[in-house]
């Protein structure tokens, strides 16, 4: 929350997520990586499913004036397990932010689509903009300014939203986004929410001790 997670952290937050019903981005429970590892793809390597979905809002990206910022990325946490997750990144320069595109393939012709945005600030902080409604249970880092965005009925309208929040800085509180480096930025959120969950008491240990499980309210 989300993942690889050395790439989604863990998907970025994606990683504090956690799992219902099976799906990596619902709000359930399910195995969460302690560290962001990721191993990059080809776009033919994909699920045809995660091919489409990926081709569809890449478009709508590079319309925003986003760009790839590298291959696709399998999160292998999840080899094996029934379905694939996987994050594409893309980087904006003009407005220094990284998006996050998560997909979580599991039956075929099924996908789960998650979306994490991040724009990093001088003096560590950071300003994320995402679509896991996990998050909500967890107090955010205190270097991260977070907007949970569930309601939102396209990209265009998920983007709009972290440039209303990039509104409330000065521009030169803003970090310069290197594509390059997109694993570095990606790693250092997923960490933090992983800390921040810890703290709240709201992740546990594997039986393994590889991985941990969301803790649920109630």
């Amino acid at each position: 929350m989300l993942l690889a997670i050395v790439a989604l952290a863990g998907a970025l937050a994606l990683v504090v997520a956690g799992w219902a019903s099976g799906g990596a981005f619902s709000s359930g429970a399910s195995r969460i990586p302690k560290r962001f590892e990721v191993i990059d793809v080809a776009d033919e390597g994909l699920p045809l499913e995660t091919q489409r979905l990926i081709a569809s809002l890449s478009e709508k990206l590079v319309r925003l004036g986003f760009a790839r910022a590298d291959h696709p990325a399998r999160v292998p946490a999840f080899d094996g397990l029934g379905r694939q997750l996987s994050l594409v990144p893309f980087a904006h320069a003009a407005e220094g932010a990284l998006f996050l595109m998560g997909v979580e393939a599991r039956l075929p012709g099924r996908a789960e689509l998650m979306l994490h945005i991040i724009t990093p600030l001088t003096r560590g902080r950071r300003i994320e903009t995402s679509t896991l409604g996990a998050l909500q249970l967890i107090r955010p880092p205190g270097a991260v300014d977070l907007r949970v965005v569930l309601d939102a009925g396209s990209v265009e309208e998920i983007w709009s939203r972290h440039r209303r929040a990039l509104t409330c800085y000065e521009r030169g509180e803003r970090e310069t986004v290197a594509p390059a480096e997109w694993r570095v930025l990606a790693g250092a959120a997923y960490e933090a929410w992983v800390e921040a969950a810890l703290r709240a008491q709201r992740l546990k240990l594997t039986g393994d001790g590889h991985c941990y499980r969301l803790r649920l309210p109630g």
